[in-house]
């Protein structure tokens, strides 16, 4: 079984979701491609507030 073959079937759950490795074409490495995510800032009118700017759909 070729190591690509290996990377391709796992799944784990994780903290923030499923897991998986996928290749990007044109990178050589596996990766987590789809990894939750969202952008946030400080409230400047609220220095202890966070805002979300994009929350992962």
């Amino acid at each position: 079984m070729a190591m690509n073959d290996v990377w391709q079937g796992i799944a784990v759950e994780g903290s923030r979701g499923l897991i998986r490795f996928s290749r990007v074409p044109g990178i050589s490495v596996w990766q987590w491609d789809e990894a939750p995510f969202q952008i946030a800032d400080r409230n400047p009118a609220a220095p202890n507030a966070i805002r979300v700017r994009w929350p992962q759909p």
